[in-house]
C-alpha cells in the first residue's frame, strides 16, 4: 500500500488549563495532508445524572428520625 508517512512532530492541543494530557492532536502527513485526533471521553448516561440530582434533592428533604412525635404537653402555669 501507498500510504502517506506520518511528520516526525504532532502538535499538542490542549483545551483547557488543568487537561494533564492533550485533548487534541494535529498530525501531518508528507503528502501535505493534517488530521487532528480527538481523545475520547466516557460520559455517563442522562439517566443517571438525572437520578443523581434526585438523589440530592430527595436527601434535603428527608427529616432525621422518627417524624410523626406527638407534642410534648406541659403543664399550664
Amino acid at each position: 500500500m501507498n500510504r502517506p508517512k506520518m511528520l516526525e512532530k504532532p502538535a499538542p492541543i490542549y483545551d483547557f488549563d488543568f487537561s494533564e494530557i492533550p485533548d487534541h492532536i494535529r498530525v501531518s502527513f508528507n503528502n501535505g495532508t493534517t488530521a487532528v485526533y480527538d481523545l475520547r471521553t466516557v460520559q455517563p448516561h442522562p439517566l443517571v445524572l438525572k437520578n443523581i440530582e434526585i438523589m440530592k434533592e430527595t436527601k434535603q428533604n428527608i427529616k432525621q428520625g422518627y417524624v410523626n412525635q406527638p407534642k410534648i404537653r406541659r403543664r399550664e402555669k
